[in-house]
């Protein structure tokens, strides 16, 4: 391994400065080798006026909390030090993190490495790995976004029956419901992402190239979010926040959600959807393509992708967990963009021309076809329900969180994948009978997981035909004329479903459809 002839000083800008730049290194005729480093530094924001704020629960004190009416999940009044204001920190006035309201760090380092190798010296055979590793900026502006849901600034008071000439007479109302609030984590860490891959490319032929590989990555402190003001799981249900009725004796009703407020471990507040970075992510494939050159007459593309990409996270600012005590388990699952196969091509091919006759060169040459052709499997979505919350959790209002029914078998096993034409009873693509409500008393969130229904595939080809005439003897001028089409098979493809919540009357229907054929004719001039 030789460096290159630059000295390089242990100045970690410079090592960085001769990695990139020097590119690769050449380790023997059929080995090449690049190495380099990346230092990131992503600062915290501050605001010229200082009205940033956040919620530091580090700065929460329950000696200063309000109480809490039970009966009502209001403020009692007068009572509590500042309430509003506890565990809440506002930039360049007395935040920890001096103009910040969040911690900064700077260890960002990010090396990669990759080779290519030309085994048998034959230039004919290259396999390529590679490692690295990639920061990404948090999205600072949510930041902005506390500032107009969090106190100081949105606690308002108003006065009734006062004066013109004397407004500060009337009668004050200040609202005693507890404030929701939003947040950044703290202390935050900045997400990064391992890339690794290992593939071998082939040339079969002069024009023929087949290449497969393994392709894989690990995302580690990803941005998602949680309500981190949730009740523990059956702790409201054994202080008797719950209103029992005959329909439901001992699961949480959207009238008894306010009440919850006496048991959140952050008294004084409603939920406090928080931004963590503290989601990871796993993604594995093999990855296939084959690669045809028709000289000048065209080529054949085809393509091939069998993965699997796993998460704790349903996504950055929405669809928090379920149950914020346990969802690096509970929550684990299928990436909402996971698709376990993908199957493209494409093709143009050019007849040949014909130029012993004018007739015939005419009347056959010129002709053009191209296509494009996809195939690959549904989505997975996350069932819900609605206005029920058996655990006693507090989701059933402000919270980022939502509440899921249980999921008593599989429900993509055997089932019905219906048409257009169908009778509703039975227009679903998976079994809806897989997921029932939490039975009474067992005191604990829905069981299902996220992610845990395939929606429906998809499969399109695309074709045209374009017959190119020259309009001038030198070829300068030419008309094109094409005629292309879409859906060229005119498939029934269904879209998505109406509703995935158990309470909906079209729980698991096909509501959409995509597009049926379509056909164009068109005419070009290129000179």
């Amino acid at each position: 391994f030789t460096m290159p002839s630059t000295d390089i000083t242990p100045n970690l800008w410079a090592w960085q400065h001769e990695a990139f730049a020097q590119d690769d290194f050449k380790l023997t005729p059929h080995l090449m080798v690049y190495a380099g480093v990346r230092w990131s530094f992503f600062g915290q924001p501050t605001d010229s006026t200082n009205l940033l704020d956040n919620f530091a629960p580090a700065t929460y004190t329950a000696a200063s909390a309000p109480k809490i009416d039970p009966a009502t999940g209001n403020i009692i009044a007068g009572t509590g030090t500042n309430p509003s204001m506890n565990g809440i920190i506002v930039g360049g006035k007395g935040s920890p993190f001096g103009a910040h309201v969040g911690n900064q760090t700077y260890k960002n380092f990010a090396p990669r490495i990759g080779l290519a190798w030309d085994p048998f010296g034959t230039g004919k055979t290259s396999v390529r790995a590679g490692y690295g590793i990639y920061y990404d900026s948090g999205l600072y502006g949510t930041y902005e976004q506390n500032t107009f849901a969090n106190p100081p600034y949105v606690s308002s008071i108003s006065l009734s029956n006062g004066s013109f000439t004397n407004i500060g007479s009337g009668t004050q109302n200040v609202s005693l419901s507890p404030l929701v609030l939003h947040a950044t984590q703290i202390s935050a860490n900045i997400p990064y992402v391992q890339q690794f891959s290992l593939n071998i490319q082939q040339s079969l032929t002069k024009d023929t190239v087949l290449e497969v590989g393994y392709f894989g990555s690990k995302g580690t402190h990803l941005l998602g979010i949680v309500d981190v003001n949730q009740a523990a799981p059956g702790v409201a249900l054994a202080a008797g926040l719950h209103t029992v009725t005959a329909a439901n004796p001992t699961i949480f009703t959207t009238a008894d959600d306010p009440r919850i407020n006496a048991v959140r471990p952050y008294l004084g507040f409603n939920a406090i959807n928080t931004l963590l970075t503290a989601f990871d992510s796993n993604y594995s494939s093999l990855q296939a393509q084959f690669r045809q050159n028709f000289r000048g007459a065209g080529s054949f593309n085809l393509s091939y992708t069998w993965s699997k990409n796993l998460t704790d996270n349903g996504s950055d600012r929405s669809n928090a967990p379920q149950n914020s005590y346990n969802w690096h388990n509970g929550e684990y699952g299928p990436s909402p963009g996971d698709r376990k196969q993908v199957l493209t091509l494409n093709y143009v091919y050019t007849l040949p021309a014909i130029k012993n006759s004018r007739l015939l060169g005419l009347a056959f040459g010129g002709w053009q076809f191209s296509g494009l052709a996809a195939f690959y499997t549904g989505l997975p979505l996350t069932v819900s329900t609605s206005s029920l919350d058996p655990a006693g959790l507090g989701l059933l209002g402000s919270s980022s969180a939502a509440s899921r029914p249980d999921m008593v078998c599989d429900p993509n096993a055997n089932a019905p994948h219906a048409y257009a034409g169908i009778p509703a009873a039975v227009n679903t693509y998976f079994n809806t009978a897989c997921f029932q409500p939490v039975p009474q008393y067992a005191n604990r969130p829905g069981n299902a997981g996220r992610s845990v229904v395939r929606g429906p595939g998809f499969a399109n080809m695309d074709a045209s035909l374009m017959k190119n005439f020259n309009l001038v003897s030198d070829g300068r001028a030419k008309l094109q004329l094409r005629l292309e089409t879409f859906n060229t098979l005119n498939l029934v493809e269904p879209n998505g479903y109406s509703s995935v919540n158990i309470t909906s009357a079209t729980f698991g229907v096909i509501s959409s459809f995509r597009a049926p054929r379509r056909v164009q004719l068109a005419a070009k001039i290129n000179f």
